[in-house]
């Protein structure tokens, strides 16, 4: 299923991501991730949402898109792109013990994540990357054994 990607910039006003979510709803788009959050402008929210469905049909996201540029609140809409950079967070609870610690930490290390917390039986991590970094860091931590898996959807912003 093809995958669309929005960012959009709006006042930051009750009721606008619902008006969002709505209209993409309506649409039949699932919604499969969604960010939002306040940007160096007062007053001024990013948000980043991700959908599918729709029948796929490139035009349908467009007209999705068109539809979101009416709504009053709404200052940009754009596509993602090859010129946006995105990152998702995913954070880790995995199995651990005095043996394989050090071979967590490695891994943590080699994937650029962190060492959030070391407990006697567990050790949460994080990892903040591309889609596919948390996908990567998913496949080593199902090795050690995954108690607990959380994840954001991507923000994004232009590259330079």
């Amino acid at each position: 299923m093809k995958t669309h990607t929005l960012i959009i910039r709006a006042q930051n006003s009750d009721g606008v991501l619902g008006k969002i979510t709505n209209l993409l709803r309506r649409r039949m788009f699932n919604i499969e991730g969604l960010t939002a959050g306040t940007t160096d402008q007062k007053g001024i929210s990013q948000i980043t949402v991700s959908f599918s469905g729709a029948g796929e049909n490139k035009l349908n996201a467009e007209q999705a898109k068109k539809q979101l540029s009416k709504i009053i609140e709404i200052l940009t809409v754009r596509d993602a792109d090859e010129n946006t950079i995105s990152r998702e967070l995913g954070l880790f609870r995995l199995h651990a013990s005095e043996k394989n610690k050090p071979a967590i930490f490695d891994a943590v290390k080699v994937c650029g994540g962190k060492i959030i917390a070391s407990g006697k039986k567990s050790v949460v991590v994080e990892v903040c990357g591309s889609a596919d970094e948390i996908e990567n860091f998913l496949e080593i931590a199902k090795t050690f054994g995954i108690q607990e898996f959380a994840r954001s959807s991507g923000t994004a912003i232009k590259r330079i």
